[in-house]
Formats: C-alpha cells, sequence, structure tokens
C-alpha cells in the first residue's frame, strides 16, 4: 500500500511504521489491538505531526478507526474488508470474505455487510495465518506447502459456500482450468501474488 500512496503524492513526505512486534494483530484481543494502537499513534502524530494517517490493516481499520478519530483531530484512512464493490459487481448474488479472524468476527465487518451487501448471500471465514500468508506473497516470499494446504483448504470451504460461482474478497480465487488459483491482491495496485492452487 505504502508504494502506491507514494505513487499517488511523490510530492508528500512520509513516514512509514510497520508494528513488527505485534503482528499479527489477528492473534491479539480487541482490547490489547486498542491499547496498543491508539497510544502509539498519539505518540506518531506528537512526533511527526501528519497530515494524514493511513491505517493499512484490516484488522486494526475495523477495530481502532472510531477511537482514533475520537481522540485525535488528524483525518485516518483505513482499510476493510471490499464487501461494498464486491457485492456491487456481484452477479450470483453470493460473496464470500476470507479474512483474519478478528476481520471476519469484528460488529465493523457485520456492519459492512448490513449497508452494503445488497441482496448478496455474503459469507465470512476467517483464517488465524492469513496476515502472514499475504504479507509473505505480496514480499515475494514462497508460502510453505503446510501454509498452503490450509489455505487451499479454507479456499474449498469458502467455494463450497459459495458454490463455487460467487466473489471471493481477498484472497481472489480465479478459474483456472479445474483448479482455481488463489491469489492475493493490493486492493490500490491491483498487483497480484499467487499463493496457491485450490483443485
Amino acid at each position: 500500500m505504502f508504494r502506491e500512496v507514494v505513487k499517488a503524492r511523490p510530492d508528500a513526505d512520509y513516514v512509514y511504521v510497520a508494528d513488527d512486534a505485534f503482528f499479527p494483530y489477528g492473534h491479539h484481543s480487541e482490547d490489547a489491538i486498542i491499547a496498543r494502537v491508539v497510544p502509539l499513534i498519539g505518540e506518531l502524530i506528537s512526533a511527526h505531526a501528519p497530515d494524514l494517517v493511513v491505517i493499512a490493516c484490516n484488522t486494526a481499520s475495523t477495530l481502532v478507526m472510531s477511537h482514533l478519530r475520537e481522540q485525535y483531530k488528524v483525518p485516518f484512512v483505513g482499510t476493510v474488508p471490499a464487501i461494498k464493490p464486491a457485492c456491487a459487481y456481484s452477479k450470483t448474488k453470493r460473496v464470500s470474505v476470507l479474512g483474519t479472524k478478528g476481520t471476519v468476527k469484528r460488529e465493523y465487518t457485520k456492519a459492512l455487510i448490513r449497508d452494503f451487501a445488497q441482496g448478496c448471500e455474503v459469507t465470512l471465514v476467517g483464517s488465524p495465518d492469513l496476515a502472514s500468508l499475504a504479507e509473505s506473497a505480496l514480499s515475494g516470499v514462497e508460502v510453505s506447502d503446510a501454509a498452503g494446504m490450509t489455505l487451499r483448504h479454507l479456499c474449498r470451504n469458502v467455494l463450497t459456500a459459495s458454490d463455487g460461482h460467487g466473489a471471493l474478497v481477498l484472497p481472489i480465487a480465479s478459474e483456472d482450468g479445474a483448479a482455481f488459483t488463489v491469489k492475493v491482491r493490493d486492493a490500490l495496485s491491483g498487483r497480484t501474488a499467487e499463493v496457491a492452487k485450490v483443485h
């Protein structure tokens, strides 16, 4: 995401912060994430006085955005599951969302479905390892066989729930003969990285 923001605004100055010590956020409780992120962002705002803060994490965005907006005057942009566009463009009215366990259970995600499903049947499937798999795939790191098997199993469940015809929101499954190629897509750039084949 950072590369795409820089492409859009090459004239701006940036501070990039990755919270590797707490990654992945989906492995922590909601209270722990709020207690970690809100003051951390406050410290960064005090130190750098940004014009805008981008929270490039679905788990954090679905949980802390309201807290951040209440406490700080800086505008915030977050990332959330692409339920609205998936439902808007779905021809079958079946959409499956593969996300972290935290993201799929959040009230924020459920509100997106209530507000934007537009008559679509939306299935939520949570994976504790999705964030790590996505980071690896988008970084060009080969996904282990065991991790690929877990992802293939999850995607099979998602595709079964959608009768194999619905939209799959992150990762994206596209038909490739008798198999589905599971890819993680960066929503801003459209850049994809293949993660696994589902047979």
